[in-house]
């Protein structure tokens, strides 16, 4: 679940903080596939920078659909407290909240998905090398890939109680 700090913030500043988060993922993912003898190669590198502009790309693509979705960052963070908390919010469009609840549908669809893509590229390879930072790093990935698949059910009733209450509001 999205965090409605993190829409509060401006576009700007959500932009840089995932685009050094994903250098930061990428460095530490270089370290544990592509270092020798404790240092990264160059190869690792480029590949942290790679990792960092896919991550800044999709930030910006993020903030585009956002702004197209929802029309400002603040409908988002109305929409993600009720999706949250499972309740409206007092004054709503019935037929706005429709297409939101149905975006929010299809993307809990792909949570599964995500999880065992997680679990077979990460945790596995993970478990592939026999030093101990593989191995923490393969648990932290099995608890992320837990999370996931829990946030993908208390998503799932919470998107069906705001459905209904919303059909229930309409009437």
């Amino acid at each position: 679940m999205t965090s409605t700090f993190w829409y509060r913030l401006p576009a700007a500043a959500r932009i840089s903080g995932t685009a050094l988060f994903g250098l930061g993922a990428g460095i530490a993912l270089a370290y544990l596939y592509d270092s020798v003898g404790g240092k990264v190669s160059a190869f690792g590198m480029a590949m942290a920078g790679f990792l960092a502009v896919v991550v800044l790309v999709a930030a910006l693509v993020a903030e585009r659909l956002v702004r197209r979705d929802f029309g400002s960052p603040q409908r988002y963070v109305v929409y993600a407290g009720a999706l949250r908390s499972g309740e409206l919010p007092a004054h709503i469009e019935p037929d706005v909240w429709r297409g939101w609840l149905a975006r929010s549908r299809r993307a809990n669809r792909q949570a599964p998905v995500m999880a065992l893509l997680l679990i077979v590229f990460g945790v596995g390879n993970g478990f592939n090398y026999a030093s101990l930072g593989h191995l923490v790093i393969a648990g932290f990935l099995a608890l992320c890939t837990a999370a996931i698949v829990v946030n993908w059910h208390l998503e799932r009733g919470r998107i069906a109680r705001l459905a209904s209450a919303l059909e229930r509001r309409a009437r």
